[in-house]
């Protein structure tokens, strides 16, 4: 039972008039002249609903008025053949889908209080009466007006919780906090797309860079939503001395914690930040605090004195199955919680350093802006002084970070940045301006939220992408990498 829905056009007039006469009464048909305006009007939007089992023949149409906070549904039509037989509700998920999509905050109808079996289905599908409509349509036939709540309706039947996971139907606790749903629908579905308040709990397969693991977390905080694990504890846990350094401050628990444990090395599983391993639970805790991830490894050795000596992420897949029960009850505690901690690093104003490539061909500044930067830095007082890549080992001797060489997430001045900063240093770019200003899909997100005019786009992705898009578009068209700068990665395509 499937359905395509398309923007009407003119050439549809003949069966929008066919099917007004087919399934409304008189007193309710929309005439031919108010139809053709419809489908010319910038404040209606008419759709027509095509069956794909059917050869796309037209079998229902969808009249929709816009208003400034509420979307008003002015009729939804199905052919008598195609009633009774779960298409309305297709449709009426996909009026809501548009709403969602579109910042409407209810949608509104009016229906026939005579009709109560139209009425009934409404009410089955969370609308609620709020007022009668005396001699609405005509002397002696009144109305009712109908409302959906859309904010109230994601609050009330969406957990905030939300956990992305590359096959839902493996995740067997059903008695938890928390909906769990597919990598697809988090990444199509308008719910997810327009509402700030859900926390997203991001158990995919894999973290690696541009992998839908990468990309859930970094479209949720495009999105303004709260997302464990975010991009920059991705990218902490691929950086050794950023893990060392954020750690400092748990150097003494940890050696209180090991001091009585009578081997060289050590491993700790953190589920949801609590351990199996019953001594070390406020430890585990304190790790998840600062390296806040769903699931890690952290594993310890001895030399002298107990260090990290590396973490590392577990992915749902990897959990063995001895420990699967007691990683559902850990869960099942912490989404019971009423609140969540943040993980809190320190951050200072001090000094500067500057870091430059001297042989980069395109730099963000030139060698005569960099010197009038100096002598700017050195009137008000600020000591400055260029460092190269080679001179990591010199980031904690200085008390800010400026980095002027061209940045990206997959590049040595993102592990600059984030051990700067994990060294409490300002830095600029800060590690999370690398990660969102220089993926285009985070741009095309926050744009799109915002409602900032751009050309229009579209984001193309391995296994959710039809290749009978690429028959639809109009040519020529720019076709860009997710992440790229000075027009590196922008490819002119003619063609398919």
């Amino acid at each position: 039972m499937k359905v395509e829905i398309t923007k009407a056009t003119n050439s549809d007039l003949a069966f929008l008039l066919e099917l007004e006469k087919e399934i409304f009464p008189a007193y309710q048909q929309n005439s031919k002249g108010n139809i053709k305006k419809g489908l010319n009007s910038s404040f209606q939007e008419i759709f027509v609903v095509r069956s794909c089992e059917n050869k796309n023949q037209p079998i229902g149409s969808i009249v929709l008025f816009k208003y400034k906070h509420k979307l008003r549904i002015y009729s939804i039509g199905l052919l008598l053949n195609y009633q009774d037989k779960g298409f309305g509700r297709i449709i009426l998920d996909y009026v809501k889908d548009y709403a969602i999509k579109n910042n409407y905050k209810s949608i509104i109808l009016e229906a026939s209080l005579s009709n109560q079996k139209l009425i009934e289905w409404y009410k089955k599908n969370d609308f609620i009466e709020n007022g009668i409509l005396k001699d609405y349509y005509a002397k002696g036939i009144d109305g009712v007006k109908m409302e959906y709540d859309l904010q109230k309706s994601i609050l009330e039947k969406d957990h905030k919780n939300v956990i992305v996971i590359n096959q839902p139907y493996k995740w067997i606790d059903s008695d938890i906090n928390a909906k769990v749903i597919s990598v697809k629908e988090y990444i199509n579905n308008p719910i997810y797309q327009n509402t700030a308040d859900y926390r997203i709990f991001n158990l995919c397969s894999s973290y690696k860079y541009q992998s839908y693991g990468y990309y859930v977390s970094l479209l949720a905080s495009a999105r303004g939503q709260r997302v464990i694990p975010n991009i920059t504890v991705i990218r902490d846990f691929r950086i050794k001395n950023v893990m060392q350094s954020i750690a400092f401050d748990l150097d003494e628990l940890i050696n209180k914690t090991l001091d009585p444990v009578n081997q060289n090395e050590l491993s700790l599983n953190i589920y949801f930040g609590q351990t199996p391993a019953k001594n070390y639970k406020t430890l585990a805790s304190k790790l998840y605090q600062i390296f806040e991830a769903p699931f890690f490894r952290v594993n310890f050795i001895k030399d002298e004195k107990w260090l990290i000596k590396n973490i590392k992420v577990i992915t749902f897949k990897d959990i063995v199955e001895e420990e699967q029960n007691i990683m559902y009850e850990f869960a099942s505690k912490y989404f019971n919680k009423k609140r969540y901690n943040y993980p809190k690093l320190a951050n200072y104003k001090y000094d500067l350093a500057v870091l430059v490539n001297p042989n980069e061909e395109t730099p963000p500044s030139n060698k005569a802006a960099l010197e009038k930067l100096k002598i700017a830095a050195n009137k008000k007082g600020v000591y400055l002084e260029f460092i190269t890549k080679s001179e990591v080992d010199k980031i904690n001797e200085f008390d800010a970070l400026f980095i002027r060489e061209t940045t990206n997430v997959n590049h040595y001045t993102y592990e600059f940045s984030r051990l700067a900063y994990a060294e409490g240093m300002v830095v600029l770019d800060d590690p999370w301006s690398i990660l969102r200003c220089s993926n285009k899909i985070y741009q095309n997100e926050l744009f799109k939220k915002h409602k900032v005019k751009t050309p229009a786009t579209i984001v193309l992705t391995k296994n959710i992408f039809n290749i009978v898009q690429l028959e639809n578009f109009t040519y020529p068209l720019v076709l860009k990498q997710p992440d790229s700068a000075f027009s590196l990665g922008v490819i002119k395509v003619n063609n398919t």
